[in-house]
């Protein structure tokens, strides 16, 4: 009985001696019944795939002899990757670093537990990508969307003699913000900036006290040599601040502003009182009297704030000759 192809319309020949060639790995067939191959996939679609059977180093269908890929120790053969088909010859150099089929199996398996722990990774753009391609990365990262997000505040204990400025706070979060730091890498910085900032505070204000009593000291040193450590010295002293305080200065000034350890100025206030009237004269505050000396002496033995105090106990000769002087004349 003939039977009927219904999808190219044709009769089987029972003369025709077995119908049917071989039976290609494609499931198509090839040979005396190309025909069907044909109706299924069109001519031009069938052509690729004769073609594709027929490549070198190829079986029919499309398949690859493997095995002359592998010697009998089950190891790759030293030129394997020469025996490639054609279309991967040009990733020998990648082929070429395994030795056998398992560790290519093993790294396959390597490769995908690899992309499915990535699965949510990111591309790091160039460094000169626009920041449009940054963002994705940087909100992995934590950037925040804004510098406000950083929420910088200024620290409710600073080390001593620093201070932090408002604006200057909210600039650096700008910056750090257009950099695209992270919160943790700016909190690092801003303790970084602190600290640093306190060692300059302290380095500058012990140059500072350095600088104020070697200043003191020579400002000494030219009162003594104009008027000597004697009496006469404690009048004029005395004199210097009637006369300040007869022009407006309070105590507190004669005492702690630093134009009274002046030489050059506390001379002149004592020749302005000289060549006053004793009733023009405000009455001293006896700063500078025999017991006010006393009395300053014993501030640069007691108290830490004064500039002499560190250096007379530690054994300071000037220090120690001007306590010794003032304590002498009282």
């Amino acid at each position: 009985m003939k039977r009927f192809y219904m999808l190219n319309n044709e009769m089987e020949d029972p003369s025709a001696g077995g119908g049917g060639g071989e039976v290609a790995a494609t499931g198509l067939t090839t040979g005396p019944t190309t025909g069907l191959a044909t109706g299924l996939l069109g001519e031009s679609q069938a052509a690729v795939v004769a073609k594709a059977a027929a490549a070198p180093g190829r079986q029919a269908g499309g398949g690859f002899d493997f095995r002359k890929l592998v010697g009998d120790d089950g190891r790759f053969t030293p030129d394997w990757v020469t025996k490639l088909p054609e279309d991967l010859q040009q990733h020998r150099s990648h082929f070429a670093k395994y030795s056998d089929p398992l560790q290519a199996l093993q790294h396959t398996l390597n490769l995908q537990q690899i992309l499915g722990k990535k699965a949510e990774a990111v591309v790091i753009p160039a460094a000169d990508a626009p920041r449009e391609e940054w963002a994705p990365v940087l909100k992995r990262l934590g950037v925040p969307d804004s510098p406000e997000g950083y929420g910088l505040r200024i620290p409710e204990e600073l080390p001593q003699g620093v201070t932090v400025d408002e604006e200057e706070l909210n600039e650096f979060a700008r910056y750090a913000h257009d950099i695209g730091l992270t919160p943790q890498q700016v909190a690092k910085l801003q303790e970084y900036d602190l600290g640093r900032a306190g060692k300059w505070a302290a380095t500058g204000e012990e140059q500072a006290r350095a600088w104020e009593v070697r200043e003191f000291n020579r400002q000494s040193e030219i009162l003594t040599k104009a008027w000597g450590n004697g009496p006469e010295a404690v009048q004029k002293k005395a004199l210097a601040e009637r006369a300040a305080l007869t022009f407006g200065f309070t105590p507190e000034e004669v005492g702690n502003d630093p134009l009274f350890r002046n030489a050059r100025f506390v001379m002149t206030l004592a020749r302005a009182g000289a060549a006053m009237s004793e009733d023009a004269l405000v009455k001293g505050s006896d700063i500078n009297s025999v017991g006010g000396l006393r009395a300053r002496a014993q501030d640069v033995i007691s108290n830490p704030a004064n500039p002499l105090y560190k250096r007379y106990w530690d054994g300071d000769p000037d220090a120690n000759a001007q306590v010794h002087a003032w304590m002498k004349a009282g």
